[in-house]
């Protein structure tokens, strides 16, 4: 699915946004909103791995891992800034 997206018309106005925002807004792309659609896109992805993860682990998918009860780690570690990120003293 992915894949296809980055090889639609879409993914490639992505692309010029990427390259040169104002340029591609030169050419009429909306560069708003098509920021705000990734966006939208990403996070959809980020639920996704964030549901999924404890399968990694269990190697068992049920419905429970799909429910709002499980601890937002991933989420928690993005907001925060990555596994690398140091708080000062």
């Amino acid at each position: 699915m992915a894949r296809r997206l980055v090889n639609s018309p879409f993914g490639l106005s992505l692309q010029a946004i990427k390259g040169n925002a104002l340029r591609a807004a030169a050419v009429s792309v909306a560069v708003n909103a098509r920021l705000v659609a990734v966006y939208s896109i990403a996070a959809f992805y980020a639920g996704v791995a964030e549901c999924l993860a404890p399968t990694q682990t269990t190697a068992f998918a049920s419905l429970d891992v799909f429910s709002f009860s499980a601890p937002p780690i991933f989420s928690l570690v993005l907001i925060i800034g990555g596994t690398g990120y140091a708080m000062a003293d």
